[in-house]
């Protein structure tokens, strides 16, 4: 049969690489095919349903014959060991028909091989235990609203620690011996022994940092301990807190509980507990009391954690409003966990089981063979490798909540139980596969939204002093979808058709890459937070108005919290999305996004990254670039900018930016209402309702 080819245009030689498949074209390139003793150099042309003909042949000269295509003229098999296919690679079958036509017979996605290219960071659950140099230095100043500090007993080298069992926090504190005079401890020991001062009356309520949620009472026999003062789950018949105020000596400080304050059902507040007297802190035999005409000297040492609001995130030096708090509230229903009973049978083996487990993740990789399959049949193609995708969904199952500071998440609960992909086709029978996502959308590390300066206000009046704000956040019930089909770039910024955008809700028509974007979310962290816009709704940075949290975020008028910056590049205090640790042994940063429109978002390339995949090659207007097998992608990035104030600070974005440089406008079910469609409900897409 190949004698026949030498009939066909000849083309120039071609150095050896795997095939390729232009699915806009429809043409594919075998540089290297092996006839019995002979090589040659092929191509051919898709006619459609998967039938393939031969249009030119030239003989090789040379090639890796291990890497080569093998036609066997007796039975008529033609195998290609590796075809690209956009972002894809398969090996590949083909049979030959006659007439230089040969019929595709099996397609298998092949494995990138050596280095994974797609990595999601690691969960905090994991960051916990990496250890920190510690370097113990006394507090510069005696503590103000929002000190943090570790606290120790003086000239004992222990510290004041909290302490977890099953998933829940002990209410007796305790001390960890030895832990101020260690130079290097674990993220989790740390943190676990720092507490912060909020301005309460006279003096200071004293809460936990790494769940915020408690703050320091006693007991009947006045040891001290922790309790719930701000969950949905506080129990209402013993809810209290301590008032301290912290007075310096020559070696350290006392601490004297100068109040109480009692939760009353009644009125649904805190009260002065009218009977309290003062009392002094005292630690005897590794506990805390409060007593009486003793007291013990105290040392207040500043965290090797630094989780303060960086200049960055509040550049004109905006004082904390005063303003009341939104009440916290917290969710009774739990759509989220009934995920395996909406989901439709061709799903259900995907979420047979919530967060990491392998049956289902061998589901979630047939699904995407067939996906994979059945786009090819339709010449289209997904926009990431198979590895990408599954990667993405692994890093989502991974985290579970580590922080107490949520009005209603559970400690070491899934905060994404289930991730699958869907399938569906459209009424014309081109299909549309998604990648689904049931999120509680809260982070697994503390969100810090107590430090913030001016967080939203509830919008419930005109001006925005006479305003309540936003300090908690509750879990949500997010059915998020991703598309997995490649629909394309846009070749302009308004390409894509807005239902509503930042820059048209105030009567802007000047658009540019960030204002021309969604009025809520435009993408999912990693995590399986909302991320969004780096604007705000004044068309303004959001960091540059002192809105923001120490890790890029905060509470919406729904007490649902969201991202705007990135947290890593603002701090890198080691417990944000992504840490230092995710680039140890790699050449790209972590996954650390989508977007709506399917596009990935990667961590900062930071300065020593030189060496890393795609270093030099610049961001475009949309934050993304091209390189390498990654496809188009966005990436993290900081740069410079001013404040309406004129005050030069350092803008941190987070991918997306904004504007999407994704096609959505041939997206099924893009949107809902003038926000793009991420809550959920009954829909073939979602995989919740038969097509």
């Amino acid at each position: 049969m190949f004698q026949l080819f030498r009939a066909a245009l000849l083309l120039p030689s071609l150095a050896l690489a795997a095939d390729t498949f232009d699915a806009t074209s429809g043409e594919v390139q075998l540089p290297l095919v092996i006839v019995g003793s002979d090589l040659y150099t092929v191509t051919m042309q898709h006619l459609g349903n998967l039938q393939f003909q031969v249009t030119t042949l030239e003989p090789a000269t040379s090639g890796d014959a291990g890497d080569a295509d093998r036609y066997d003229a007796d039975s008529g098999e033609l195998h290609l060991s590796e075809v690209v296919y956009a972002a894809d690679r398969y090996e590949v079958e083909l049979q030959y028909q006659g007439d230089l036509l040969f019929s595709v017979t099996g397609a298998t996605p092949l494995s990138l091989g050596g280095e994974t290219l797609f990595y999601a960071p690691a969960p905090i659950a994991e960051v916990l235990g990496d250890r920190r140099s510690a370097s113990w230095s006394a507090l510069g100043n005696e503590p103000t609203d929002l000190t943090r500090c570790v606290i120790a007993p003086a000239g004992s080298g222990a510290a004041v620690v909290l302490t977890e069992a099953d998933n829940a926090v002990v209410p007796e504190l305790s001390l960890d011996n030895g832990m101020t005079a260690a130079g290097s401890v674990t993220n989790d020991r740390l943190l676990r022994a720092m507490f912060q001062f909020i301005a309460d009356g006279d003096g200071y309520r004293v809460v936990a940092v790494k769940h915020s949620n408690y703050a320091i009472d006693l007991d009947s026999g006045d040891r001290l301990i922790l309790r719930d003062i701000r969950s949905g789950h506080i129990d209402s018949t013993v809810a209290a807190y301590l008032q301290f105020q912290a007075t310096p000596g020559d070696d350290g400080y006392t601490l004297t509980a100068t109040g109480r304050k009692i939760y009353q059902t009644t009125s649904g507040e805190f009260e002065d507990d009218a009977s309290w007297s003062a009392r002094t802190v005292t630690v005897t035999d590794g506990a805390l009391y409060l007593a009486s005409g003793t007291a013990t000297t105290l040392k207040l040492y500043e965290p090797p954690i630094d989780l303060s609001i960086p200049f960055d995130l509040n550049p004109d030096g905006i004082a904390r409003v005063s303003n009341p708090e939104v009440t916290p509230q917290s969710r009774a229903d739990d759509p989220i966990a009934e995920t395996p009973l909406q989901v439709v049978d061709a799903y259900r083996d995907q979420v047979a089981a919530a967060g990491p487990d392998d049956a289902t993740r061998a589901a979630a990789e047939a699904m995407l063979t067939t996906i994979q399959q059945g786009l090819a049949s339709e010449g289209l193609a997904l926009r990431y490798p198979a590895e990408f995708y599954l990667a993405f969904r692994d890093g989502l199952l991974a985290r579970t909540l580590q922080t107490a500071d949520s009005t209603d998440g559970e400690l070491g609960q899934l905060t994404v139980p289930y991730v699958y992909f869907t399938n569906a086709s459209d009424g014309e029978g081109s299909h549309h596969p998604f990648l689904v996502i049931a999120s509680y959308d809260l982070p697994d590390a503390p969100a810090l939204l107590w430090d913030v300066a001016k967080p939203p206000g509830d919008g419930l009046t005109a001006d925005y002093p006479s305003q309540s704000v936003t300090r908690s956040y509750h879990r949500e019930a997010f059915l998020m979808k991703i598309p997995l089909r490649d629909y394309g770039i846009v070749s302009y910024l308004t390409e894509n058709n807005m239902v509503n955008d930042l820059a048209s809700d105030v009567g802007v028509t000047d658009f540019d890459h960030h204002n021309y974007a969604s009025v809520s979310a435009t993408g999912v962290a990693i995590d399986g937070v909302v991320i969004y816009p780096s604007y705000n709704n004044a068309l303004h940075f959001a960091q540059s108005e002192a809105e923001l949290s120490a890790h890029g975020m905060h509470s919406g008028r729904g007490l649902g919290v969201h991202y705007h910056a990135d947290g890593y590049a603002a701090t890198g205090d080691g417990l944000t999305l992504y840490n230092d640790g995710d680039y140890s042994g790699r050449s790209h940063p972590p996954l650390v996004s989508l977007g709506f429109d399917g596009v990935a978002g990667y961590g900062i390339y930071r300065a020593g990254d030189t060496g890393f995949d795609g270093f030099d090659v610049a961001l475009d207007d949309f934050g993304g670039h091209r390189h390498g097998d990654y496809g188009y992608h966005y990436h993290a990035y900081s740069e410079s900018a001013v404040t309406p104030e004129s005050v030069a600070y350092t803008v941190h974005v987070l991918p997306p930016q904004g504007a999407w440089a994704g096609r959505i406008n041939a997206i099924p079910e893009f949107w809902q209402g003038t926000s793009p469609n991420y809550v959920g409900g009954r829909s073939v897409y979602l995989g919740t309702e038969a097509e």
